[in-house]
């Protein structure tokens, strides 16, 4: 039995979100995706601090897929 992998990654727009989670478990690269309300990220790029909005998603997988999925 595989060990269970939970990735956590964000994205822009909630579009995308859904568009994303729904392929990975089509092609049962992943078990479950779920994606959280919007939330508000702060960060420096290229010496500028940034405020964005983003949709972070949590991604159980398992450790045969778990490559694939970084690869999505």
């Amino acid at each position: 039995m595989s060990k269970v992998r939970i990735i956590l990654t964000s994205v822009d727009n909630p579009k995308i979100a859904q568009v994303m989670a729904k392929d990975l478990v089509k092609q049962k690269l992943a078990a479950c995706v779920q994606i959280s309300a919007a939330g508000t990220s702060i960060y420096q790029w290229k010496g500028d601090i940034c405020t964005d909005e983003e949709f972070y998603l949590q991604i159980k997988t398992d450790k045969v897929h778990y490559k694939a999925v970084v690869a999505w």
